[in-house]
């Protein structure tokens, strides 16, 4: 965390990151070991594509929310919420009410209402049936590309682990011109 980082020697932050948060970056970048870690690791050449689950996982979400079931699921759900007392049109509503940073009685008791009527409605089976139904064929249509990126994350861990291997059986003080991730050690 940024706050983490402020704790530390500039000299240490420059190291790992390339710069230090805050200070003015000139023309020249500094050689960070993130860089080096990254670069080694992701070789240009290594067949390294976009990820697909991110915008799968968007879109099974997106038709998941305007699915008819969901959409009944949320009405019981409010439904039972109301003969409770609470007013809400739906679970994500109730999440995003404005509550006291400590929680307070009401919001107890909402709560109680909350994951009752959930389960009365059994909204969270439904929800995760319907967006898995979703995700099925979306998958299916990336498939190639998905194992396509497994292969690539299968070479970067392999690289990642002959790299932990390598620096393990190497004494300090005996690295060479440049250590396993192409770093130099100082004074050379």
């Amino acid at each position: 965390s940024f706050t983490a980082l402020q704790k530390q020697p500039p000299a240490w932050t420059i190291a790992l990151l390339g710069f230090a948060p805050g200070a003015r970056i000139g023309p020249v970048r500094q050689e960070s070991c993130t860089n080096l870690a990254v670069s080694e690791v992701y070789r240009s050449g290594s067949g390294q594509i976009g990820d697909p689950v991110p915008a799968i996982a968007v879109q099974a979400s997106l038709w998941t929310q305007t699915d008819p079931r969901v959409l009944a699921v949320n009405a019981a759900w409010s439904r039972c919420m109301a003969q409770r007392g609470y007013h809400y049109a739906s679970p994500q509503r109730a999440a995003g009410h404005n509550w006291p940073t400590h929680p307070t009685a009401t919001e107890t008791a909402t709560a109680v209402a909350d994951v009752t009527c959930k389960q009365q409605v059994n909204l969270i089976n439904t929800l995760l049936t319907v967006e898995a139904a979703y995700q099925t064929p979306l998958i299916g249509q990336n498939i190639s590309t998905l194992a396509h990126l497994q292969a690539s994350f299968r070479g970067a861990l392999n690289r990642v682990e002959a790299l932990l291997a390598g620096s393990a059986g190497q004494a300090a003080g005996n690295v060479g011109s440049r250590g396993p991730l192409g770093l130099r050690p100082r004074g050379r």
